[in-house]
């Protein structure tokens, strides 16, 4: 599998209007081409998640050791480390948690074990030094299990419940769970056990706006949420009547629908969302084209990125060296790309 940096110059654009009765639109198409990072290799029999911290890669896999870190300056490996296990800094379930924390001396990032319910706070320096030098969260329990974690502060964590709903927040302050229900809600009934699959998040947390972005798998669209849960707004790009029929069928119907935005990053304020584009049944093919899109906070679509015929499961935008990195799902040997130096990000 590879990664692979995508081509482009970011220009600078108008933002666009949005109605939330209407479905939006990207006026401004950009069509990237990829070059393989040769001197990375990801071996994996599961999912890869990346992320860039400063000048880091960080990648977490399915398969021991669990993370390796690159240098974004030669793409040289520094460090591999996390064993499987119950022990201590162990894991069994572990995927990257995107919210990036970068400050002056620190480089941190987090990792979700789902599997024993805790989240590893991982400082680069330090692990760089010892790589048994990292600290150990665990999750207050809820009435409601989170299966992937999207976000932690002080004051919060934000993940997916298995079921109930579309996202929990976690007061950490108070202690209090809030099941944010599935919103905004559908037109039409479907089947209560394809909810959960049907609005299967990616969620972004942008702190300083007291916003979180939430896009559902098999839905067109992106809603954003305040931390009590309460509703703001909610843009759809693609119309929800497009697949109504198979919606409705439950998730054993589907076939034409699309798998949409599985991955969300804020990069300058801006979301990056990474867009699989892909019907169900093309999934396994080589049939598909892959899509960076990004919108501001408000919902309004600024930029179309289409990826051709590359398998992106993950994707993280490198500020510094003007790239995109992404992890190619379906090559066999070196599975990074990444985008030009040319690259401008908005």
């Amino acid at each position: 599998m590879n990664i692979y940096v995508f081509y482009t110059l970011f220009a600078l654009i108008i933002l666009l209007g949005c109605d939330n009765k209407k479905v939006v639109e990207f006026k401004s198409k950009k069509y990237l081409t990829s070059k393989t990072v040769t001197e990375i290799e990801i071996l994996s029999s599961g999912n890869v998640y990346i992320s860039v911290v400063d000048t880091f890669l960080v990648v977490v896999k399915s398969d021991e050791p669990f993370i390796e870190l690159y240098s974004t300056n030669s793409h040289k490996l520094l460090l591999s480390f996390g064993k499987e296990g119950r022990g201590p800094n162990e894991f069994l379930g572990p995927s990257l948690i995107k919210n990036r924390s970068v400050s002056v001396g620190k480089n941190i990032f987090f990792v979700h074990d789902y599997k024993r319910n805790k989240i590893a706070r991982i400082e680069i320096g330090e692990v760089l030094k010892d790589s048994q030098n990292f600290e150990i969260l665990p999750i207050p329990k809820t009435d409601h299990h989170m299966t992937f974690v999207h976000y932690i502060s002080d004051r919060y964590i934000i993940g997916t419940p298995s079921q109930g709903g579309i996202m929990t927040i976690l007061d950490l302050m108070n202690g209090e769970s809030n099941l944010v229900p599935y919103l905004p809600e559908l037109e039409f009934n479907v089947p209560e056990f394809s909810l959960p699959t049907i609005f299967r998040p990616a969620v972004l947390v942008n702190k300083k706006k007291n916003r979180i972005a939430v896009a559902p798998l098999y839905l067109g669209e992106m809603s954003f949420f305040n931390f009590k849960g309460e509703l703001i707004n909610s843009v759809a790009f693609e119309p929800r009547n497009k697949y109504e029929e198979e919606l409705i069928q439950g998730e054993q119907a589907f076939s034409e629908i699309k798998e949409q935005i599985i991955e969300l990053e804020l990069v300058d304020d801006y979301i990056y969302a990474l867009n699989s584009n892909t019907s169900v049944k093309n999934f396994r093919s080589n049939q598909r084209q892959n899509k960076i899109q990004v919108f501001n906070w408000n919902g309004n679509p600024i930029k179309e990125y289409i990826l051709e015929q590359e398998h992106i499961f993950s994707m993280s935008v490198d500020p510094i060296q003007k790239r995109i990195y992404g992890y190619n799902m379906s090559a066999k040997t070196h599975n990074i790309v990444y985008g030009s130096r040319q690259l401008k990000v908005i």
